[in-house]
């Protein structure tokens, strides 16, 4: 047992970071486990990311989160993002207690997340919507029978908030 945890009762987060090859097998012992998804860049969490997380864990069993490479974040956001890199966000998200497992993604398509874990449940942003969806990850989606819902009703958002902060509001 790691010093940090001896005579404490709970996992260290960093055990719920599992690698893109290691999540067949953690899959396969999850028979009859409603699996719900959520992914993005989680550069830093807000109420906003908190509420969907909450919202979308409490849709199943499992909650799993994808966390986005920096590379997919700097081509997506633009070169000064993002503020955390990929093991830092991936920290913080493992260390919140809605969430079972977070991987670390290297790839960018949300079909090849979707394939990976095959959840009955992709829970997107509510600034997300079925029409942002490309024809591949739609065709996961229908072929698997992927339920997908919008959470986190809270209207913040990460550019908007590093915005203010390079203003100094």
């Amino acid at each position: 047992m790691h010093e940090l945890t001896r005579g404490r009762n709970f996992e260290p987060s960093s055990r719920k970071i599992i690698l893109p090859e290691d999540v067949g097998q953690i899959r396969k012992g999850l028979k009859g486990k409603k699996i719900i998804v959520a992914s993005g860049v989680f550069d830093f969490l807000h109420p906003g990311h908190v509420s969907h997380l909450e919202e979308a864990k409490a849709q199943g069993d499992l909650l799993f989160v994808g966390i986005a490479s920096n590379e997919i974040v700097r081509a997506k956001k633009g070169e000064d993002r993002p503020i955390q890199d990929q093991e830092a966000r991936a920290k913080v998200m493992a260390a919140q207690g809605c969430v079972d497992y977070v991987v670390p993604m290297s790839i960018a398509p949300d079909a090849s997340f979707l394939e990976l874990i095959t959840p009955h449940v992709w829970a997107r942003g509510l600034d997300h919507n079925w029409e942002d969806i490309d024809p591949k990850t739609k065709l996961v989606i229908v072929t698997n029978n992927i339920s997908v819902i919008s959470t986190g009703g809270d209207s913040y958002r990460s550019t908007e908030i590093i915005e203010k902060i390079k203003e100094g509001r």
